[in-house]
């Protein structure tokens, strides 16, 4: 392991040195051999062939240049999109139905999901107050006469305080059990343009328009009058993203569904909940992106496994599988989720560039309105390569196993391996 390299990875993954050293020792006792080598010239690999054998050229470690390179695959990739979508309006919820009945065909598993009149009885109990009176209805029996539940559920998450959703939701959940839910087929849907104002902070925050409801077993869109570059191939991206994560927890609420502390496993999962930290010799088991919520969290600063990164590298191999369905090969993208480097921009200023796909669109699509660049989902997707080097086909376990715990110690890394 050669003090450089070390150095480098331990950069890009802003992590202490001198904690990274004890966990990278325990990784390449399970692995046997050496991982920081074996990972950085793997990254030194990727970068060098993606330049020189799909662009015939490398760039002078010039920032602006590897950007402009990595734009413009998403503009060709997205253009394709375009065309064969028939060059969709995302602000047209007839254009999105047909995106959305599309994709339908590939994605049509059965989970383990809240019925729905669960979900009539929580808006009954507790009367979302914002909804109500955004869609001018008199009281909550008439909002559910009039709409569909899976369109009153997807706005919850945007009309109402994140937390009198998850209060409210806390007290709901204490007396599910295994009989409130069913097998039943996941759902995607596009919400009517009406709810594209009450929305609006909500998008701003997640930095797109498409989300989810682990419990429902729905993935929602919302149209959008921002009519910008790579939009379409990142709706479709988190689509296939929505669709590994839906899938997952599903496994895990029918996992716990019988079990007395299912109450605590739901909330978990629901509120995507983080231990505050983790001691020397374990690891976090992370299921969101902290960064979004704030680039400083401690928790950023140590060694960890995030299932979003795990889900999204998934739903790459999928998407790159769709698009040759259709006629169009990504490949490009589905085995890079987890490359990054440090290039000098046009001041000599080192800057992480991430090559993750959902990074670079979200910066192209963001280009236009913020000059910063986002690289968390590059981050988290690195920290899960170290693990899967290490562990190979077990890596999934960390996930299945460890998930509610909230954390990995190094003995069970060991186990593992």
């Amino acid at each position: 392991m050669e003090d450089l390299k070390f150095q480098k990875i331990a950069k890009i993954l802003r992590i202490d040195q001198r904690r990274f050293k004890s966990l990278i020792e325990i990784l390449n006792s399970i692995a046997k051999r050496d991982l920081i080598e074996e990972i950085y010239e793997e990254k030194e690999k990727v970068i060098r062939d993606i330049f020189l054998k799909i662009f015939n050229w490398y760039p002078k470690s010039v920032a602006s240049e590897v950007f402009n390179v990595l734009f413009q695959k998403i503009r060709l990739d997205n253009f394709f999109f375009e065309q064969f979508f028939s060059r969709p309006k995302l602000s047209s919820k007839n254009d999105l139905d047909n995106i959305l009945s599309f994709l339908k065909t590939r994605i049509n598993y059965e989970g383990f999901f809240l019925k729905w009149e669960k979900g009539i009885e929580f808006l009954r109990k507790y009367p979302p107050k914002n909804l109500v009176s955004f869609l001018g209805a008199r009281d909550v029996d008439e909002l559910i006469e009039k709409e569909k539940i899976e369109y009153l559920l997807s706005a919850l998450r945007f009309s109402e305080e994140a937390e009198w959703l998850n209060k409210s939701f806390e007290e709901f959940s204490r007396n599910l059990t295994y009989e409130d839910f069913e097998k039943r087929k996941i759902e995607l849907i596009c919400l009517e343009p009406k709810y594209k104002e009450i929305a609006k902070k909500f998008c701003e925050h997640k930095l797109h328009n498409v989300s989810h409801l682990k419990e429902y077993g729905v993935i929602f869109v919302i149209p959008t009058d921002l009519e910008l570059e790579g939009t379409l191939f990142r709706l479709l991206t988190l689509v296939f993203h929505y669709s590994f994560e839906i899938k997952f927890y599903s496994s895990i609420f029918e996992k716990y569904a019988k079990k007395e502390d299912f109450f605590k496993v739901i909330n978990w999962c629901i509120k995507g909940e983080v231990l505050e930290e983790a001691n020397q010799n374990s690891i976090l088991v992370v299921q969101r992106y902290l960064y979004k919520d704030d680039e400083w969290d401690s928790r950023l600063f140590l060694p960890r496994v995030n299932t979003e990164a795990y889900h999204y590298s998934s739903s790459l191999k999928a998407l790159a599988d769709f698009s040759k369905e259709i006629g169009h090969n990504i490949d490009f993208w589905k085995d890079i989720d987890w490359v990054g480097d440090l290039f000098l921009d046009e001041n000599g200023i080192e800057v992480l560039i991430s090559f993750n796909l959902v990074d670079v669109i979200m910066n192209l699509v963001e280009q236009s309105r913020t000059m910063k660049k986002v690289v968390y989902h590059q981050q988290e997707a690195m920290w899960n390569k170290l693990f899967e080097k290490a562990l190979g086909p077990k890596f999934s376990r960390i996930f299945e196993d460890f998930l509610v715990q909230g954390y990995v110690s190094y003995d069970d890394l060991k186990v593992l391996g």
